[in-house]
């Protein structure tokens, strides 16, 4: 497994959150215009699978470097004034695929759940990466993985989350290994970007790397 780390959560700060399409909407006119919104605090959540939660194996231990705190230190160097402050917290669980994120899975809270907790009604965008392991897992494959990704969007926007961004699915090393998977992830990111583009709730964040 791998995680993102400073760099990679700067790069997706950097290019994409902050001028991806629609570019004007995201850090300015989704809360985030200060001559509107004043001495309050901007709510990022990233909810996802291991990548989100930054789970990575290094030698026969597992680490968590979840890119939320790295995102959340980028923002409030280069977005912060006097007029508002930025928090980026997370919620990422090995393993999730979209439908657990929908329905929930073992015990743990679907997306509805965590959006009406306390500390998240008041979210301002909702960064969502999800589908990767719903690919992985091939017997996942009879149902509309990108309707379900686009789903959770959804339910984001009727929990009253102004905006989200759909992050595209990383490229490894896996994919040239695996013709269908490479086909699967190429099909999914492209869905997830016209999902964006057809909806001004919505951002489309493409990875700028690959994981190996």
């Amino acid at each position: 497994m791998a995680y993102l780390g400073r760099q990679e959560s700067q790069e997706i700060a950097s290019d994409h959150i902050r001028t991806s399409k629609p570019s004007s909407h995201v850090l300015s006119n989704h809360k985030l215009d200060s001559n509107k919104q004043r001495n309050r605090t901007i709510s990022i959540l990233c909810v996802g699978d291991s990548l989100t939660a930054g789970v990575t194996v290094m030698g026969h231990s597992e680490l968590n470097k979840p890119y939320a705190p790295f995102l959340q230190g980028f923002l409030r160097k280069n977005h912060t004034n006097n007029d508002h402050s930025i928090t980026v917290t997370h919620k990422g669980f090995p393993g999730w695929t979209s439908v657990d994120l929908i329905r929930g899975k073992r015990g743990l809270d679907n997306l509805t759940t965590i959006l009406s907790r306390p500390r998240n009604r008041n979210i301002d965008i909702l960064v969502i990466m999800a589908g990767s392991n719903d690919i992985f897992r091939k017997t996942f494959l009879n149902y509309n993985i990108s309707s379900r990704v686009e789903q959770l969007h959804k339910l984001a926007y009727k929990q009253g989350v102004p905006h989200t961004i759909a992050v595209g699915i990383p490229g490894s090393a896996i994919h040239s290994m695996d013709a269908n998977l490479s086909e699967q992830f190429t099909l999914l990111t492209k869905s997830l970007e016209r999902f964006a583009d057809s909806d001004r709730r919505a951002t489309f964040a493409p990875f700028s790397f690959s994981f190996h």
